[in-house]
């Protein structure tokens, strides 16, 4: 019965110890290694993956519609929403750096980037 006990006791902490090493990178935010960080890769990813891109918005095309131009010069289009620009009314001008994390949007249209967050890159 002791052993039983001691072997349940061992399973608990081997289990929570799993539990508290998976959540360890849990509050980490930046680039998955198999992430797309060019505009290139994200025109060849697949629907719905995710990208973290620097570069340049070098063009409104629509309300809420963008070029946007890595360091390679390569461009794609990206959906901004208002909401989802810097607070304190900081403005991004074609020369103003920034990192656009989001995901891959295929349609019959084409492909674009759906933005999920927006930094300015000093």
């Amino acid at each position: 019965m002791i052993k039983q006990i001691k072997m349940l006791g061992f399973m608990f902490a081997l289990v929570a110890s799993f539990s508290v090493a998976e959540n360890a990178s849990a509050g980490f935010q930046g680039p998955k290694t198999d992430m797309p960080t060019t505009v290139k890769a994200a025109q060849a990813a697949a629907d719905s993956t995710r990208v973290f891109i620097e570069g340049f918005i070098v063009e409104q095309t629509a309300k809420e519609m963008y070029v946007f131009k890595d360091a390679s010069g390569t461009t794609i289009a990206v959906d901004i929403d208002d909401e989802i620009w810097p607070y304190g009314g900081a403005k991004a001008t074609p020369e103003t750096k920034v990192r656009i994390q989001g995901e891959v949007d295929k349609d019959k249209r084409g492909t674009e980037i759906e933005v999920k967050r927006i930094d300015f890159v000093n």
